[in-house]
């Protein structure tokens, strides 16, 4: 009788610990300073778009080893070349898809660097967006999955 008790048991907990997770996965973004010292890591492809501009993996790594030196696009396209890297990895871009959209609109249809001041109106914008995007990608904002638990989907 105990055998069974025991069995029965048993089953019971291990069908319940399949059925429900003991946690959730998580997909933490990484920092626009890994992403420029990893590109073997990189899941793009062979490029990706920022504003209307399409540019290589070979432009995107030149632009993250391109100094801000009061350039606000540049700023903004470091945050954003990582956001979407990370997005790729699997981290959920729902909490800043409005950001995302305003980046791009921001960075138009000019070539990185495009000289903006970050004390012009256009330049605050970026600061503010490129603000945004680095507490994405410093995990400040989340570490979900992109469609929930179970990771990409």
């Amino acid at each position: 009788m105990k055998l069974r008790i025991f069995v029965i048991v048993a089953t019971i907990v291990v069908l319940l610990m399949s059925a429900v997770p003991m946690f959730s996965q998580t997909c933490p973004p990484l920092t626009q300073g890994y992403w420029k010292n990893h590109q073997s890591a990189w899941k793009d492809g062979t490029g990706m778009t920022l504003g209307t501009v399409f540019y290589t993996n070979a432009q995107l790594e030149n632009i993250l080893q391109t100094p801000v030196r009061g350039d606000a696009s540049v700023a903004l396209a470091h945050q954003l070349i990582a956001a979407n890297l990370n997005i790729a990895n699997g981290t959920d871009s729902t909490p800043i898809q409005g950001t995302l959209s305003d980046a791009n609109n921001l960075l138009g249809s000019g070539m990185i660097p495009e000289r903006i001041s970050p004390s012009s109106p256009t330049g605050q914008q970026m600061e503010n967006d490129e603000s945004i995007l680095d507490d994405f990608n410093s995990g400040g904002i989340t570490n979900a999955c992109a469609g929930g638990p179970g990771g990409p989907m």
